[in-house]
């Protein structure tokens, strides 16, 4: 495999000329150099380049672009791609406050703030429920630990001052997927007074969790569409199942 050697931005650009791609010279040139300098090279292209390619990489060619695909064409790609993601987010982040907000409330109301870490709290009506919470209760511990080696102020002050960190106050350090599990261990009559706030069903309401602490960690490490070719020849630019036609 050939060495990734630095190229610099006025390099990157005649490469990407050479392999067909079109970029004018002065003004054009100008803004596509700007782009790369702000945006990174591997962002815009190798993140988007897929649906725009002609040929692929070989071990004797370099990869060649599609006739008339232009730097503008890639970048309204990786554009588009980040405000939707941004969109999505902004609205994640809103149903992940909430979850957040409900089963700290209602977990504190029936349990006391301080009381998340012992098992009588948590189901414990099997030996595979009683293992699932143990690990959750760890999974807790292991993070207030990570986040006073890394001096997190407020988890730093709770637990010097008081000894313990209200649930209210913790979740907010607990990733979505943590506070997704601890909903699973909780008791299925807790379940229950959780999921009527949000006028769901227990086991609707963990599905509905579980695809967003998915999309959550999707979009959190910003993946990158996709694109695909169907069987006629039409490209198409596809995000989370959804096409839309470009040309």
């Amino acid at each position: 495999m050939a060495e990734k050697n630095f190229k610099s931005y006025r390099q990157q650009l005649n490469i990407l000329r050479s392999r067909g791609m079109m970029i004018g010279k002065g003004p054009q040139g100008s803004r596509a150099m700007r782009i790369l300098e702000s945006e990174n090279y591997y962002n815009v292209i190798n993140g988007y380049k897929e649906l725009f390619l002609s040929a692929k990489a070989t071990p004797d060619n370099d990869e060649t672009y599609k006739i008339g695909t232009t730097f503008d064409e890639v970048y309204a790609l990786y554009h588009f791609d980040r405000e939707v993601r941004n969109i999505y987010l902004k609205y994640l982040l809103k149903l992940e406050n909430t979850f957040k907000t409900v089963i700290s409330h209602e977990f504190s109301a029936l349990y006391g703030h301080d009381n998340y870490l012992k098992l009588e709290c948590f189901n414990h009506s099997t030996e595979k429920n009683i293992s699932s919470s143990i690990k959750l209760i760890g999974d807790i511990q292991q993070e207030i630990a990570r986040q006073m080696s890394k001096h997190h102020q407020v988890v730093t002050h709770y637990m010097t001052e008081h000894g313990y960190i209200p649930l209210w106050v913790l979740v907010n350090v607990l990733t979505f997927g943590k506070i997704e599990y601890f909903f699973k261990n909780m008791k299925p009559s807790d379940k229950i007074t959780i999921a009527k706030q949000f006028g769901l069903q227990p086991d609707e309401l963990s599905k509905y969790m579980h695809m967003l602490a998915l999309a959550r960690n999707e979009i959190s490490l910003q993946k990158t569409a996709k694109a695909s070719q169907n069987c006629s020849g039409r490209r198409y630019y596809a995000y989370h199942g959804v096409r839309h036609e470009l040309g």
